[in-house]
C-alpha cells in the first residue's frame, strides 16, 4: 500500500526511503507529541521519517497545523519579553530607561524562584547575580561586634552577631554595584518568603554595552547603605529587646498554665483542677490573649549598659 513506501517499489524509486520498522522502537504515551514544524536539512518535504502505529482502539490525538503551532509560540515568547520588560520597569531605578536599553536589559533577564529562609547573597561576598524582586519579600542582615561578658574569664569580649536592618519587597532590585563593579556586597540578602526573581547572572553582565553598564550604575543605590554603625546598633538593640520580651512572655505564660493545671486540648484550654476553675473550660485564644495583654500591661523599659 501507499502508506507503507518502503513496500512499493514504485515509490521508493522517486524519493528518499523510509527507514524499516523497528518493533523495538519507543511506545508513546498520554502528553507524547510527534511530527516537526519546520523542514529537516537533507529531506524532502513530507518525507517519512518513521511512522506511528496506534497499539489501542480510539485513540485521541490533538493536531495543531504549523500555521498555528508558530501563532500560538510567537504569542507566547511576546507574552513572556512583555513580562520581563514590564518587571523591569517596575522597579524605581529603571522606570524611566529608554525602551531600547530596558529591552537590552531584558535579553539577559532570566526567571527564578527561591523558596523562604534562603541566603540569595552573603555580606563581603560578591553578588552572584542582580535582582529583580517580582513576589515576595527578603530580609537585608548587617554583622555587627556585640560587646559581652564572658563568665569564665570575667573579662568583656565582643561577638559577631546579625542584625536585621531592613526590608526589600516586590519592584525592589540588588546586587548592581557588586556586580558590575566586582565588589563585595555590604549585606546579607535572606527570603522571607517564597519569592520570584528576574535576575542577570554576573557571567552575563559583559553582554551589555559601556553606556547601559554606565546608566546602570547612576541610577542604582546601595540597599540601606546610609545607615551608620549607630544607626545599626540601635536597630540591634531593638531587635534583642523584642526578642527577649517574646521569651520572657513565653515563660510567664508557661508558668501560669503549669501552676493551674492547665493542659491543650484540641486546641482549647482544660483544667485539671476543676475545684478551682469548677470545671469552666478555657478557650485557647481569649486565654492567651488576655495573659499576654496583662503582660503587656507591666512593660518596663530595659537599658542594655554592655552597649
Amino acid at each position: 500500500p501507499l502508506s507503507i513506501p518502503h513496500l512499493n517499489n514504485f515509490f521508493t524509486k522517486l524519493r528518499v526511503v523510509t527507514p524499516e520498522p523497528n518493533e523495538n522502537g519507543p511506545i508513546l504515551g498520554v502528553g507524547s507529541c510527534f511530527g516537526t514544524i519546520t523542514n529537516l536539512y537533507g529531506r524532502e518535504m513530507a518525507t517519512r521519517m518513521f511512522r506511528v502505529i496506534t497499539l489501542e482502539d480510539k485513540c485521541e490525538f490533538l493536531k495543531i497545523s504549523i500555521s498555528n503551532y508558530e501563532k500560538i509560540s510567537k504569542k507566547i515568547i511576546d507574552e513572556e519579553r512583555e513580562e520581563k520588560i514590564q518587571a523591569i520597569k517596575n522597579c524605581k531605578a529603571y522606570n524611566s530607561w529608554p525602551k531600547h536599553t530596558i529591552e537590552e536589559l531584558m535579553e539577559i533577564f532570566e526567571w527564578k524562584t527561591f523558596s523562604a529562609n534562603t541566603i540569595l547573597t552573603s555580606e563581603g561576598y560578591r553578588c552572584p547575580f542582580i535582582g529583580f524582586i517580582n513576589k515576595g519579600e527578603c530580609h537585608v542582615l548587617r554583622k555587627v561586634d556585640v560587646p559581652y561578658l564572658n563568665k569564665k574569664t570575667g573579662k568583656k569580649e565582643k561577638r559577631m552577631k546579625q542584625v536585621v536592618i531592613g526590608k526589600l519587597k516586590e519592584n525592589d532590585s540588588f546586587g548592581e554595584f557588586s556586580v558590575s563593579l566586582k565588589e563585595p556586597m555590604t549585606c546579607s540578602i535572606v527570603t522571607e518568603t517564597t519569592c520570584k526573581l528576574g535576575i542577570i547572572p554576573y557571567d552575563k553582565i559583559s553582554k551589555l554595552d559601556n553606556i547601559t553598564l554606565r546608566l546602570l550604575l547612576q541610577t542604582s543605590s546601595r540597599n540601606f547603605g546610609d545607615l551608620t554603625q549607630n544607626s545599626i546598633y540601635e536597630k540591634f538593640i531593638e531587635q534583642e529587646k523584642k526578642k527577649e520580651w517574646k521569651e520572657f512572655k513565653g515563660l510567664v505564660i508557661k508558668d501560669v498554665l503549669d501552676k493551674y493545671s492547665i493542659t491543650n486540648d484540641f486546641s482549647k484550654y482544660k483544667s485539671n483542677s476543676l475545684d478551682q476553675f469548677s470545671g469552666t473550660k478555657l478557650y485557647l485564644t481569649s486565654f492567651t490573649y488576655l495573659l499576654v495583654s496583662w503582660i503587656d500591661n507591666q512593660i518596663v523599659n530595659r537599658v542594655y549598659t554592655s552597649l
